[in-house]
């Protein structure tokens, strides 16, 4: 059961990464989502998962400065398929 709230959130983070880089939701909303993903890295500390999520999350907070597309492409990608696994 958790995995799959999890995984809805994560698509939801998905969903909001890809709001912000086109500036469709404030820079507020996608720090919540980053925050998200920067607790989770750390409460599941020890896996490469919860580094990429980390990795993710501070690429998340730096979206409104910065955001070379070819990252947020790979990032929305692996949020993706990570959501998509984690409902079966």
């Amino acid at each position: 059961m958790i995995c799959k709230i999890l995984g809805f959130f994560d698509m939801l983070t998905m969903i909001a990464m890809l709001l912000l880089v086109n500036e469709v939701i404030p820079w507020r909303v996608g720090l919540i989502f980053a925050s998200y993903l920067i607790i989770k890295g750390i409460a599941f500390k020890g896996d490469f998962a919860s580094y990429v999520d980390m990795t993710i999350g501070l690429y998340m907070i730096i979206i409104p400065v910065f955001s070379p597309t070819f990252l947020t492409v790979i990032f929305l990608i692996y949020l993706g398929q990570k959501a998509f696994i984690s409902f079966f």
